[in-house]
């Protein structure tokens, strides 16, 4: 198969069932995170593709995820269209994209020579996509939910809002982080193809 054609299958494979898998999550995660947000495997979509593809890969992928997520919402702050058009692009867009940033250890992944030593680069490109997901997230509910905000965190100003808008999503990114690193190093020991050096095109021209 054509490296391009091939790259684009994946990316839309990946995209569309990192989507199914958060809008599962979101079924049994409504009730723990009211105002949004979930525990799953979703980011594990785009972590593969970043693993595998760079990081120019994952961020595609985060950004067709976040593109299908924003036709099915239906959560907005209740703005002008200006002003919701940026939420939406902050809240899904670029919430879900910078998750691709973990490709940033991809070729370190590819080239190392054992499973201790590419679990390794696992753990951090997933640390650090959780981490950009993290930093947007928490800047979307500080500028357009703070509203929404529990008043004894809006009587303590700046650090109140800050240590709710940034602990609320971290109470969800962080679990889906870790069970992404279980799901990612498992498949990396299991089945090594998908994520393997000669399966992933890393030459591959991305126009």
């Amino acid at each position: 198969m054509n490296k391009q054609i091939r790259f684009m299958v994946d990316v839309a494979i990946f995209a569309g069932l990192g989507l199914v898998l958060d809008l599962f999550a979101e079924m049994y995660s409504a009730s723990l995170f009211p105002n949004g947000g979930s525990i799953g495997f979703a980011m594990a979509c785009i972590f593969i593709i970043a693993f595998k593809y760079g990081i120019k890969g994952g961020l595609l992928c985060g950004f067709l995820i976040g593109i299908i997520q924003t036709l099915i919402a239906n959560k907005t702050a209740g703005f002008n269209a200006i002003t919701v058009f940026v939420q939406i692009a902050m809240d899904y867009w670029l919430a879900y994209t910078v998750v691709g940033f973990a490709g940033m250890f991809s070729s370190k992944f590819i080239n190392s020579q054992t499973n201790k030593e590419k679990n390794k680069y696992l753990i951090l490109g997933i640390s650090l996509g959780v981490l950009a997901r993290l930093l947007v997230a928490g800047a979307a509910g500080w500028i357009f939910w703070v509203q929404y905000f529990p008043q004894e965190f809006l009587d303590q100003g700046t650090i109140g809002i800050i240590i709710y808008t940034f602990g609320y999503n971290a109470l969800y990114l962080i679990p889906s982080g870790i069970l992404c690193a279980i799901v990612l190093i498992a498949v990396n020991v299991k089945i090594p193809k998908i994520l393997a050096e000669e399966e992933c095109e890393k030459n591959i021209d991305i126009k």
